[in-house]
């Protein structure tokens, strides 16, 4: 499942499921896009980690390269009985009651219109605001809805009141349908007299929404990840192993910022052809390491590190601005790590040591 958004002015590029990754592959289909954020992947190749390591971010908690992550698969090929015999006994019986005795209404939205889209975001950022949480990506939901890749399912009760709320990713090509989002709007001190209905509400709901699903040629109903770092995540992963289906293992996710990295490859590239400068890395964050580290891969070894506020590991040394006095302008390169407005409160006193843009000094990033 793969699709593409636009947000502040970035092209961000989407990846779930993917079964094979590699360095070749992102380097020649994705360098173009702001970020590439690849979840639940399967099979992504080492070269990928050595090369973006100074940079890449990881998607799960604790997330680290060589970690996994789980999700929960219910296979929709199953029939409606066979989908309630696998759940746990407590679900199994919730979902009856609910569907039996608590006259619940609900409602499936496939082609979203804007009035229901903006009724799911105001929703759902009210929830958000009472659990502390972030608000939705507005951005990335109006352009999976614009392209049929989302839905919306909800279960009122028998007043009318709006109990659950549940959204989803749809990947057509793989017949998978994956819940992105789960919310009921209960303030604390409401939530007492509503908890045991919503809870109920809540599991029927899920089921009815497998059946939905099944209805309209989906294969795969997705949980969309379960975890343990938390009591209430735990919670959560206790609620989807109820349905039973299959834990399914991915490599942990990560974020690329691909654009702003095949800028620095190429500025890199074009000016060691002939350098003949010693080169000063100005700035050792992530931007930093990434450049030593893709100096070292072109075989670049000749260079030194400024950096006014990291301490330096045992047996290196890090430059201070006040040490590029002792060097000659002439003998020595500048690459700038800074973003432009960091440099340019910069750029008057680097220029007093006699360091100047299209000279001896290269910004990096802008």
């Amino acid at each position: 499942m793969e699709f593409v958004f636009n947000e502040n002015d970035r092209s961000i590029c989407v990846i779930y499921f993917n079964k094979g990754l590699n360095l070749d592959t992102i380097e020649k289909e994705y360098s173009d896009y702001d970020s590439l954020n690849v979840i639940y992947p399967q099979n992504v190749s080492d070269d990928v980690f050595d090369k973006y390591k100074a940079v890449m971010s990881f998607i799960e908690y604790g997330g680290c390269w060589g970690n996994h992550t789980h999700s929960i698969e219910v296979s929709l090929l199953k029939s409606p009985e066979e989908l309630l015999r696998q759940m746990t006994k407590n679900t199994r019986y919730e979902v009856r009651r609910a569907l039996n005795r608590d006259e619940l209404c609900t409602e499936f939205l496939l082609d979203i219109s804007e009035q229901e889209l903006q009724e799911f975001l105001t929703l759902y950022n009210a929830f958000a605001d009472l659990k502390n949480l972030g608000h939705i990506g507005e951005a990335k939901v109006r352009k999976l809805a614009a392209d049929g890749m989302y839905a919306v399912t909800k279960c009122y009760s028998s007043d009318g009141t709006l109990l659950v709320e549940h959204t989803y990713y749809l990947d057509k090509e793989d017949k998978r349908a994956m819940l992105a989002t789960s919310c009921s709007l209960y303030r604390k001190e409401e939530y007492v007299q509503y908890k045991n209905l919503i809870g109920r509400a809540n599991r029927m709901m899920h089921y009815q929404d497998m059946l939905y699903f099944k209805s309209e040629g989906y294969e795969i109903y997705d949980f969309n990840g379960i975890s343990d770092f938390s009591e209430e995540t735990h919670a959560i992963a206790d609620f989807k192993r109820g349905f039973g289906g299959n834990v399914i293992t991915y490599q942990s996710g990560f974020v690329i910022p691909c654009k702003m990295i095949k800028m620095i490859d190429d500025k890199l590239k074009s000016m060691m052809k002939e350098q003949e400068k010693e080169i000063i890395i100005y700035g050792f964050g992530k931007i930093g390491k990434y450049v030593r580290d893709e100096m070292e891969r072109l075989e670049y070894t000749h260079y030194k590190i400024l950096d006014n506020y990291a301490k330096a590991p045992e047996k290196a040394q890090y430059l201070r601005d006040e040490d590029l006095e002792r060097f000659d302008g002439g003998r020595h390169l500048l690459l700038m790590t800074l973003q432009e407005q960091t440099f340019q409160k910069l750029e008057s006193k680097l220029s007093e040591f006699g360091y100047f843009r299209d000279k001896n000094l290269v910004t990096l990033l802008f």
